[in-house]
Order: structure tokens, then sequence, then C-alpha cells
């Protein structure tokens, strides 16, 4: 990938328009406390009203407790100290993220919360090309760049290109706020990467979780049924001969060589390593991706995998969850699944720009990061647990420490796994079995052989060999 500051291709994400299903919420109205609107930069602030809450109770609600401890008595507001108190006691958070990432009630009990010492000053964006652009500073021609952001909301697979790009710095101190003690182990692996933007255990946090989803399978249960058939439940299901030409895939490279990896029974975020250990060669591998890519008649690209199994064109859609989700809410006959071998996982993240200011004079990010970045890890932010998207605190341990697990042959290896996934259709909002979460993975940068392996398979693809 260049050095340059366009929007990254990322292998979860691909367009505005298939960023935005089923992770909204409907801004909920809060007048009696708050009064809330756009200023002139088109960002949304809260105010505290005068009406007296307790504090306790909206750090409860809003999952950011601990943060009064964080905020001292504010000193008088007149002589020589009001500057130094409108630093510290009328302090603003500036948040830049997709405008479905944060619900408004964030907002609003988040700001009620200060109690008048400090403001949220959300700007909402399209999506997350949006973002990148507001954050490189390539916006269409004529728009000003904004540079008085303290946080922004980005794709787990966009966090090494921004770091490598410069556009991100370390989370200041974060190993010292209680947010990352409440991390677990794959998350903290996750999100501490080195210069290059690479996971490394010595190197800086980066980034907040802020929640987390799977690639699921999604089928149209009456139509197959017609046919004699049972929606899939594993990834080598998706060879059956009755189901060829009624596929849709996400419009990823990374994902169909996930799906290809788990019908060879490999981890479906195993490396060139694993591969060469388990003894598949990259020759059936390729054989794998090739079939694979005849029996699918649609790729998804801005939500094209969606579209054409609700209009009945496929029966069968592989994709992330947060945009199948939707499907499944808006029709009855349509059911979900996780590969019962395993999944891959996608992740919303917080960081802090390189030349975060918004609430401070001195180059880092306002003072209210830290209690926000709680907030947003809190389970009660998400109203119920979801198969399109969940805290992160609801993630169990996966196995492996997040890396490849060692077994080579996870589909014949797991006949209870999939006979357990036979009887767990997901309803939305259910979370997928823990030991299907146990066996699933990030997708995190390639290391040069495992690119290599898979530029290789590729090489006949109509697809773009793009793997972030």
């Amino acid at each position: 990938m260049g050095m340059g500051t366009s929007c990254p291709t990322t292998p979860r994400l691909t367009s505005p328009a298939a960023q935005q299903p089923c992770r909204r919420a409907t801004p909920r109205t809060c007048s009696a406390r708050l009064s809330r609107g756009p200023n002139q930069q088109g960002e949304v602030i809260s105010r505290p009203c005068t009406a007296a809450t307790s504090r306790r109770a909206l750090l409860c609600m809003g999952g950011a407790a601990g943060a009064a401890s964080m905020i001292p008595p504010p000193p008088a507001l007149a002589g020589p100290s009001s500057s130094l108190a409108l630093r510290e006691y009328k302090m603003v958070l500036r948040v830049l993220a997709p405008q479905t990432l944060v619900p408004g009630d964030w907002v609003s009990d988040f700001s009620a919360a200060m109690e008048g010492m400090g403001v949220v000053a959300l700007k909402p964006m399209k999506g997350y090309k949006e973002v990148w652009d507001e954050l490189a500073g390539t916006q269409a021609k004529g728009r000003k760049v904004s540079t008085n952001v303290d946080c922004v909301g980005l794709p787990d697979t966009w966090l090494q290109p921004a770091i490598a790009r410069g556009l991100l710095q370390p989370i200041p101190a974060a190993r010292r706020h209680r947010w990352w003690s409440l991390l677990s182990a794959d998350w903290r692996r996750l999100v501490t990467r080195d210069d290059a933007g690479l996971q490394s255990p010595y190197g800086e946090v980066y980034a907040c979780p802020s929640s987390w989803g799977t690639l699921l399978m999604a089928s149209h249960g009456p139509r197959l049924r017609r046919k004699g058939l049972q929606p899939p439940r594993d990834w080598g299901d998706l060879l059956d001969p009755a189901l060829g030409g009624r596929i849709a895939l996400d419009d990823s490279p990374r994902v169909l060589l996930a799906a290809a990896l788990g019908t060879s029974g490999l981890d479906p975020g195993a490396t060139a390593a694993d591969v060469a250990r388990c003894g598949v060669r990259a020759g059936d591998l390729r054989a794998r991706v090739r079939r694979l890519r005849a029996a699918t008649r649609v790729f998804g690209k801005d939500g094209a995998h969606v579209r054409a199994l609700e209009g009945g064109d496929v029966d069968v859609a592989v994709g992330w969850g947060d945009a199948l989700v939707g499907t499944a809410q808006r029709s009855t006959g349509v059911v979900l699944s996780a590969p019962a071998s395993g999944t891959l996982l996608w992740a919303d993240l917080w960081a802090v720009p390189r030349g975060a200011q918004g609430g401070a004079t001195d180059g880092q990010p306002s003072p209210l990061l830290p209690a926000w970045l709680e907030l947003g890890l809190q389970p009660s932010r998400q109203r119920r647990p979801s198969v399109g998207a969940a805290s992160p605190l609801l993630l169990p341990p996966l196995l492996g420490g997040g890396q490849a697990v060692p077994d080579c042959d996870l589909l014949s290896d797991n006949a209870e796994g999939a006979s357990m996934a036979a009887r767990h259709v997901l309803r939305p909002h259910q979370l997928p079995p823990t030991r299907v979460l146990q066996r699933s993975r990030f997708l995190t940068p390639l290391d040069p052989a495992t690119e290599e392996l898979f530029q290789e398979c590729l090489v006949d693809m109509d697809q773009e060999s793009v793997l972030v």
C-alpha cells in the first residue's frame, strides 16, 4: 500500500453505503436536562442545563463510572485564574465519528454527568471514508480541514495504515487509566502497535475498542427447504454443489480467502506458516478459492450481497453481521449463523489524531478522553447484546491468544460444534456461541510470506487484490 493519504481499501468496509446499516441508534430527547444543537462547524454540542442531576447516577447510567474521581471541585472563575479554570473545568471533548457509531444518548448522558465542567462536541460524518478524509486532510477542495479533534472513530483494519502514515498518536498514559484495566489480553494485543502500525507487545497503545462483531452467514430458510437443503452451518457447506451460483460474498479478498481456508479445515485467520504446517499446498488453496469464486453469483460491493439475498437472486449471503442483521430483522425467512469452526471478527476503535488539541493547548487530547473511552466500553451502552455489534467486555477469551488455532482439520474435528450450531440459529439480539467466538480471529496486517501466498491465490481473480 502506498504512502498517500487516500482512504485505504478495507476488507470490511469498502464504501460509505456499506458502512451505514444496522449500527444506528435514534437520538433520545433529553430536553429537560440538555440543550443540543449544531454549531457553525456542524458539531453537535450538548450543554448541561440548570436542572440538578445526580452525577453518580448519570455516570452509572452512562457507563463512565469513575469519571467523577477525575474531576476535582472547580475553583472560582474570577480573577487571574479564570483562564486556567476555563482550560481545566470548562473542558471540551471534540469527537469525529460516523453518525452510526455514537448513539445520541452517549453525548447527552456524558455531558450531563460533567455538571457544567465540560461538554462534548460531536462532528458526525456519513461514514468511515469521510472520517478518513477529514483525518488525512484529503477533503474536497474548498472545505476546511478540522485540526482540533481529540478522538476519532476508525475500523480496526484502518488502524495500521493510519499509524504508518503518521495520522495518529499513542493514547497518552493509556495504561494508567481504568478503561485499560477493563480490557482483556486479546483487546490489549489488538490495540498495542509499533510505529509501523503492527502488533507488538513492546509498542504503544494506539486505540481503545468501542464495539465488535463477526462475519456471519445469512440464509433464506424457506427457499432452501423447498430445494431440500438446510442453511449452511460451516465453511465447508459453501462448496455444496447444490448451492452453486446461489451464494453472495462480501466484496473483500480477505473474506474470500478466509472462506477458502475454512473449507480446507484451517483457521480462517491462518497464515502461510499455518498452511505449510498443516500440509495444505498453495495449489490446493488456490483451487478452493477458484471453486468458491465459481459458486459465488454476487460479490457484495456497496451492500450488493445483502440486496441479492433480499431480492431472491441468491439463497446464502456471507458478510459482516452489522450489515446482515438488518436483513434478518426485516425478513422472517432469513436466518443467521456463525461458521461453527470459527469466523472473522471486526472492531470499531477510538483513536487520537496526531495533532489533537481540542481540549488543550499543548497538542494533547482533552482530559475528558479517558472517561469517554470508558463510557464506550460498558455493555449498557449497547441496549441489548447483538449479533450485529456488542461491547468489547462481552468478547470471550480467544484460543491461542488470538493467534491461529493449531488444529489442522477443524471441520472434521468439529462435529460437536457443527451439531451445536445447527441447533443454534442466531437471533438478531444474540451473540454467537462462545465456542465459535473462541475460535474466531481479527483481521490483522499480513506478514510478507502470507501476503505473497494470498496474492498468488488471487492472481486469476477479477477482484482487486488489496490485502489490508
